[in-house]
């Protein structure tokens, strides 16, 4: 439960950023219910200026960031738009934009994935599912007068709210007992709004349940779950911790926010009994380029989110060109990172590499998600054209075949040297790596790739030979 969030009427400058809000929830969460006509009639709507004109939008805020909105129109009565960051589903904001704008009676067109949301705010189907331009809903109705005058119907509902409740308490009690050493019921009371006696009912709930809860009096006593129980309380083991950790600590090195370091904190904050040791894997996945690197990755991030097209220049061998793309992927390999998107200069997906890009925008323009395939990495989709190739290489730079291809990638020749064979790389990559070796290389196939050398080593003859 999130208690410091903050409700309030949404500023005019601040409509855009509610706009994305709801876009990015409506994508994430509704629109895999909906047609691609549905999908589009949705953001068409949500860009219509004469219907934005008829709302009254309030949003819930956080540390200044705008996590929720609900919007109503025909003066209160009825919800027009009604959205939570998926991060904060399911921890009270909802419920709390809703208290800001119920009055005795509201009515809305419900979406199938709200549905059951709406049923637990009190609202009651009036009809059966329709659809207009693809977009499903059912209409609801919210009548907090006839809910009140019903004393029957009443009792039954608080008693399901409380059963509701206690349920919801009791899990959320556990889970602290499973988190931390001990913990003593006047901070239970606390932290969940209710009195310390409830709070020992509630332990001798859980000890009925099953749960081996032991309690202690004075100094350093507290309510804490026996030490036998837990070998079990998480599915996490300390090596599965240890891991997450470092998959994050890598995400961070490319990071340029506080987003993952502030993960890692909470992790750690919450699973200290589990982080025995010292850290054994450290990932770093940044480069020589992180002061420009991490920019470039916030924004594709963020474009990503935002279902935001992106534009940048961009410099492929033998050319530049401006691009346009749908981003889906940000994807490192290769020891390099890319996007993978829809260009709509190639009609096609395609891998953009960042350090190729310079320029690089999030657009204001909104795209509807594709059925996007995941980018095909292998060797023969990037490097389809590969030839058979037999070059000698000294033996004292055995250390960077090893690096590259592995220990069994060549064979020890009659003359000492190391005999490689391989048919991966194009000509163009190939004769680029090949040079890279200066004298210590020798080409024995195919005969074009000696030429192509032999070319390029009289190109470097002309320039840094004497005259």
């Amino acid at each position: 439960m999130i208690k410091n969030a903050v409700i309030r009427k949404i500023r005019t400058e601040e409509s855009q950023e509610a706009l994305a809000l709801v876009w990015r929830v409506f994508q994430e969460y509704e629109a895999p219910d909906y047609s691609r006509e549905g999908v589009e009639e949705f953001y068409q709507s949500i860009h219509d200026e004469a219907f934005l004109d008829q709302l009254d939008w309030n949003g819930a805020f956080l540390d200044d960031g705008l996590i929720g909105v609900i919007a109503t129109r025909n003066k209160g009565k009825h919800i027009a738009l009604f959205f939570v960051d998926g991060r904060y589903q399911g921890q009270g904001i909802g419920r709390k934009l809703f208290e800001s704008v119920k009055i005795d009676h509201m009515t809305v067109n419900s979406s199938p994935y709200a549905l059951k949301i709406y049923r637990k705010l009190g609202f009651t189907e009036t009809d059966e599912e329709r659809s207009v331009n693809g977009l499903r809903f059912i209409p609801m109705e919210l009548k907090l007068y006839n809910y009140y005058r019903n004393m029957t119907y009443s009792c039954h509902v608080s008693f399901v709210m409380i059963k509701m409740m206690k349920t919801d308490r009791l899990i959320g009690i556990l889970s602290v007992l499973l988190q931390k050493e001990s913990v003593t019921a006047p901070q239970l009371a606390q932290q969940f709004e209710v009195s310390r006696r409830t709070i020992n009912r509630d332990i001798d709930v859980l000890c009925m349940a099953g749960i081996p809860i032991r309690t202690a009096q004075g100094y350093k006593g507290g309510i804490s779950i026996m030490d036998g129980y837990r070998m079990d309380r998480t599915i996490l083991t300390s090596k599965d911790m240890q891991m997450i950790l470092a998959g994050l600590r890598g995400l961070d090195s490319v990071s340029g926010s506080a987003y993952y370091s502030q993960l890692m904190e909470k992790i750690q904050a919450g699973s200290s009994q589990y982080l025995g040791g010292h850290d054994s894997m450290l990932i770093d996945l940044s480069s020589w380029y992180k002061e420009t690197l991490a920019p470039k990755i916030g924004i594709i991030q963020s474009a990503i989110e935002n279902r935001h097209l992106l534009s940048f220049r961009y410099f492929a061998p033998g050319k530049e060109s401006e691009r346009k793309i749908e981003p889906y992927y940000l994807v490192f390999h290769w020891s390099n990172w890319y996007v993978w998107g829809w260009c709509s200069d190639r009609n096609d997906y395609r891998l953009f590499k960042l350090q190729r890009m310079d320029r690089l925008k999030e657009t204001e323009t909104v795209f509807v998600c594709r059925e996007v395939p995941l980018p095909d990495l292998s060797q023969e989709k990037v490097f389809p054209k590969g030839i058979r190739t037999k070059i000698l290489f000294d033996e004292d730079v055995k250390w960077r075949l090893v690096e590259e291809f592995g220990p069994d990638c060549f064979t020890l020749n009659e003359d000492g040297r190391l005999l490689f064979e391989s048919g991966e790389l194009d000509m163009e990559n190939l004769c680029s790596w090949i040079m890279t070796f200066g004298s210590k290389a020798e080409v024995l196939e195919p005969e074009e790739l000696r030429e192509l050398l032999r070319d390029n080593a009289e190109k470097l003859l002309k320039i840094y030979g004497k005259e």
